[in-house]
């Protein structure tokens, strides 16, 4: 279990989700700190917070070239490389690793707690997070609304600590119906930390 998280970059990361792409710029000047719960983030697209959160869970896919001043992530006090730091990030998009196959949530859940050795059924985990039987039993392109949910369990199912979401404007998060807002809500329960930016 993470408590604290701090991260500190400089650069420009080219960043990509389901819904925006955007080549977002870090300042050298700013400092990011996370805790357990819910940590929003506002601002602009460009301003910084799409691209620590991007940076924090795909880290892979950032072109290290455009970095002025590489990462420095802390974890608890304890400084920590970031590739280090994939293991327990997660990016709440489809074009991440875990959420980029046509097997059902189930099957991926299942998967996870293979991995993982938690201590829960695939059952409890569609319970855990609220997920309507039918849908669980799809694959995320399938669960509509409930895609967090869905990304969510299969994150959680992998004993991933720390949940990254791509930045999303107010109406976006809005349009969600409050499924993201239960997900948020259910991720803190479980003293997860989210990383959610967004907009004005």
């Amino acid at each position: 279990m993470i408590n604290r998280l701090e991260a500190k970059c400089s650069g420009y990361i080219f960043c990509k989700s389901d819904f925006y792409t955007v080549l977002d710029i870090i300042d050298e000047r700013q400092k990011f700190e996370f805790s357990s719960g819910i940590n929003e983030i506002r601002g602009e697209i460009d301003s910084g917070i799409f691209a620590i959160s991007f940076l924090l869970s795909m880290h892979e896919k950032v072109d290290s070239r455009l970095l002025a001043i590489p990462p420095t992530i802390v974890v608890d006090e304890k400084e920590m490389l970031i590739s280090d730091f994939q293991s327990y990030s997660c990016y709440m998009d489809s074009s991440y690793k875990l959420f980029s196959s046509s097997k059902s949530v189930e099957e991926l859940v299942s998967k996870g707690l293979k991995t993982s050795k938690l201590a829960y059924s695939s059952n409890d985990i569609c319970d855990m997070f609220n997920m309507e039987n039918f849908r669980f039993k799809q694959p995320i392109k399938a669960v509509g609304n409930e895609r967090f949910r869905a990304m969510a369990a299969i994150g959680f199912s992998y004993g991933k600590s720390v949940f990254c979401f791509p930045w999303m404007s107010r109406r976006r998060f809005d349009s969600f119906s409050g499924h993201l807002t239960d997900t948020l809500q259910t991720l803190r329960s479980l003293n997860k930390i989210s990383i959610v930016p967004i907009g004005y």
